[in-house]
């Protein structure tokens, strides 16, 4: 998508899509840049849809966008298993900050 507007549009067909399909199991796959649109102004919209999926792949995202991502899930009532997977030295700040919403969460 190229902006705002057509982001909502389209997290409203797959979410639309995902109720009224007769499939069983869905996924999604989402790119760093379109998560940017998607969590600037939809993220309820985009939460939801992800709520209704078996998986959901995010790739070629900065770190930033790694620890939200794995924020907004892991607080999320469901409680669904996730899965970081990063391949440098840059990946460490979401690392640590995940680490920190773990412990929270372990304690809560």
């Amino acid at each position: 998508q190229k902006s705002d507007s057509e982001c909502a549009e389209q997290l409203r067909q797959l979410a639309r899509r995902i109720t009224e399909d007769h499939v069983i199991q869905h996924g999604l796959v989402v790119d760093g840049t379109s998560l940017s649109l998607a969590l600037r102004e939809h993220e309820k919209l985009f939460m939801e849809v992800c709520r209704n999926c078996s998986a959901v792949l995010c790739c070629r995202m900065a770190p930033l966008q790694k620890a939200k991502v794995i924020r907004l899930i892991k607080i999320s009532p469901e409680k669904p298993i996730t899965l970081a997977v990063g391949d440098g030295a840059n990946d460490e700040s979401w690392v640590k900050k995940e680490d920190r919403l773990q412990e929270t969460v372990t304690m809560q």
